[in-house]
């Protein structure tokens, strides 16, 4: 038992060290993000696929299930997240925003302006809609560097 999970730990220590081999130059400003591991970064290059079909963070806030939507049960405006999402991103925003709550503070600001009115997952929601942003931002700009490389190999052979 003991000799099976050395060997399985083994294997887990080679799939993430190949998985930073492959991440890495593909998603050097994504990596940048406070939160993001490179394992975090291969779920974000790999669900929603080519990042340029969503012309505007907002549908790919809306695709994540950061997009909030709102509900007209009461007289109160409120807003919920969207449930059709995609739930492997949801969680990789989510844990993205708890360890920023940890360790960015730029994060525990927003979250501090935020919580007296909207309360502490209501706060949590702007942050993951503010990340999704952010992420958005990054991953175009590390698809523009993809085009640079895949034209410099073109023009190379």
């Amino acid at each position: 038992m003991i000799t099976e999970t050395g060997e399985l730990n083994k294997r887990v220590r080679g799939l993430e060290n190949t998985i930073r081999e492959l991440v890495t130059p593909l998603a050097p400003a994504l990596l940048e993000i406070t939160g993001i591991s490179h394992v975090s970064a291969a779920v974000l290059l790999a669900e929603p696929g080519d990042i340029t079909r969503f012309t505007s963070s907002a549908k790919l806030a809306r695709y994540t299930g950061a997009a909030p939507i709102p509900v007209y049960s009461s007289d109160k405006e409120r807003y919920r997240l969207h449930r059709g999402d995609n739930r492997r991103l949801n969680s990789v925003l989510y844990t993205t925003s708890i360890v920023q709550q940890r360790f960015h503070p730029g994060a525990r600001a927003l979250l501090a302006r935020h919580e007296p009115t909207k309360g502490a997952r209501g706060a949590r929601r702007i942050l993951k809609r503010h990340l999704n942003d952010v992420i958005h931002r990054a991953m175009n700009k590390d698809r523009a560097s993809w085009r640079d490389h895949i034209t410099q190999h073109q023009l190379a052979t």
